[in-house]
């Protein structure tokens, strides 16, 4: 147990205490925050709505998290990301536990998970209010529980017990991320009863899943139903079948090989395990494979690669249930190469190539903080960073990269704890010097309240789509105006068909408000700097400008 002990510690560290230090990106943050802060306002906890309109892009576990996390540690960016990177500790333990189940080695479960929560794509995210780390637990548990349900060759209270917990995950994931709950775990599944003939396992398998999958399902599926009447229409048709084979239609359209490089980039730094995993040569890999728990984890690495390749809308994030099959592969890979008893030189080359890497970065940091007054105060200014990074940053990189090369006096099991622990530290040295932007406007934003002494309550606010929940979140106001729709072009027209107020209004219409003598409230309209629509209204009594962002404020009219 006590390389539990180490995951953990490394997961506070690394996940949890830089948590809240930099402010939240629009629009997906303050959108995952802004829907479960309406969900707790209005007190409806079955459709998901952004400034008051229908948003049926997910179903709403990912809210429902963030919401208990908020009744726990109140509406704060540190809350609202907090579901997403317990997400990463919880597949962590996942991974490590279905290595011990199947292999009984506590080593490779340790290195396994290590290897997993070190990747750049999983920390980036896992530090980011997004669904796709939850979804991938929900994902992972599925596959280890199903995997472990295979192995019992009889049907005995253990595989039934396993098909249930199975099949609950499967539910969850559903309720995170849709009907790909059920089709990476299935695919995964199908491949591997195929390749090892297990025939009977078809019959067996699918019915207790199914059962136990709807348990969590059913109740939500038919309350939004008898809510919002067209949601599984929407759901199913724009965001299932036309992200997967809408042609001109899907969201994120990319071609089929928009993956390829971001498998190798997203697994670094802990891709640097590679190398050492790969020369063990393709005997190895076949004696590695013969071990059921690896051919699996190969499946499921290689099948929803291809599912998500082949789809039209692609993201990034959408391989992220790729990832822990692909840490558990390279940690079987590096545990043979040490076994194997060779001399290490691919291991050392690439430890060694990171260490002289963030001994640059950290020397080139520190250099530039030294000298930072001849940098040009503009370049400074359009960074979202501090100028401290390079002091702070640059310190991090540089212990980090000493120690790995310090380490090359020590044994291969030493160097990998140091690089480890070295990852600790470059978090902690970043994060807290990220400051607001156009891309993280909450402190924009309260900035402009703050100034121009705006009470959001009494306040029509007007901004555009791209900064829409940074708005409302930031004023706790869900009645914030639009001149564009974006991702809210269904909701507005909802609440059209509905007899609702929309949220969208014209320039001109913004315009007759201002200019009406009767008008008994203020009017604030927040944009970009220079934006064109500034010049088609009335000149604001008062504004101000920070980062690239306006603020216009029209007073109420004055008492006649």
């Amino acid at each position: 147990m006590k390389f539990f002990g180490w995951i953990f510690l490394f997961f506070i560290m690394i996940y949890i205490v830089p948590l809240g230090s930099r402010p939240m990106i629009i629009p997906d943050e303050c959108r995952y925050a802004e829907i479960p802060r309406e969900m707790l306002t209005s007190g409806d906890l079955t459709t998901p709505r952004l400034l008051g309109m229908r948003y049926f892009e997910k179903p709403p576990m990912q809210y429902w998290l963030t919401a208990g996390s908020f009744r726990l540690f109140g509406e704060n960016a540190f809350a609202t990301r907090l579901p997403s990177a317990l997400a990463v500790g919880i597949t962590a333990i996942l991974i490590a536990l279905l290595v011990r189940q199947s292999l009984r080695d506590e080593k490779l479960a340790h290195l396994s998970a290590m290897i997993y929560m070190s990747c750049g794509l999983v920390y980036g995210v896992g530090t980011t209010a997004v669904t796709d780390n939850v979804f991938t637990m929900f994902v992972t548990g599925a596959h280890g529980l199903l995997f472990l349900a295979i192995q019992e060759r009889k049907f005995n209270r253990r595989k039934l017990l396993l098909l249930a917990l199975g099949g609950l995950f499967i539910g969850c994931g559903f309720l995170t991320k849709g009907f790909l709950a059920f089709v990476i775990p299935g695919m995964t599944v199908c491949a591997y009863l195929l390749w090892t003939r297990r025939w009977r396992e078809f019959l067996v398998l699918p019915l207790p899943i199914l059962i136990f999958a709807l348990l969590p399902i059913l109740p939500w599926g038919i309350a939004i139903h008898r809510a919002q009447d067209d949601f599984w229409r929407y759901f199913v048709v724009v965001e299932h079948l036309n992200r997967a084979a809408g042609g001109a239609e899907a969201q994120h359209t990319a071609p089929w090989w928009y993956f390829l490089p971001f498998l190798p980039l997203g697994l670094l730094p802990a891709g640097l395990f590679v190398p050492p995993a790969l020369v063990i040569g393709r005997a190895a890999w076949k004696e590695i494979l013969k071990q059921d728990v690896f051919l699996y984890a190969l499946l499921a690495l290689i099948l929803p690669f291809v599912f998500f390749s082949a789809c039209h809308g692609k993201l990034p994030t959408y391989i992220l249930p790729c990832f822990p099959p692909a840490a558990l592969l390279i940690a079987a890979g590096v545990q043979a190469y040490f076994n194997a008893g060779g001399h290490h030189r691919a291991y050392n080359w690439v430890m060694s190539a990171w260490g002289y890497l963030m001994l640059t970065v950290g020397v080139l940091g520190i250099g530039l903080w030294c000298f930072r007054h001849l940098i040009p105060e503009k370049i400074i200014a359009a960074l979202p960073l501090s100028v401290s990074v390079l002091i702070t940053g640059g310190v991090a990189a540089f212990c980090c990269g000493a120690l790995m090369l310090y380490s090359l006096r020590g044994n291969w099991r030493g160097r990998m704890y140091l690089f480890f622990f070295g990852l600790v530290l470059l978090p902690l040295g970043v994060s807290w010097c990220i400051t607001p932007s156009r891309k993280m406007p909450e402190a924009i934003i309260a900035r402009f309240l703050a100034e121009l002494e705006i009470h959001p309550a009494k306040t029509m606010i007007v901004t555009n789509s791209g900064n829409a929940g940074a708005v409302a979140w930031t004023c706790r106001k869900s009645d914030v105006k639009l001149f564009s729709l974006g991702e809210l072009e269904y909701g507005n027209n909802a609440a059209i068909r509905h007899g609702e107020e929309p949220v969208q209004v014209s320039v001109a219409e913004v315009g007759r408000r201002i200019a009406d003598p009767k008008r008994n409230y203020p009017v604030a309209v927040i944009l970009k700097e220079g934006d064109r629509r500034f010049a088609l209204l009335p000149a604001p009594d008062k504004s101000a400008t920070y980062r690239r962002m306006t603020c216009a404020l029209y007073p109420a009219a004055a008492p006649k």
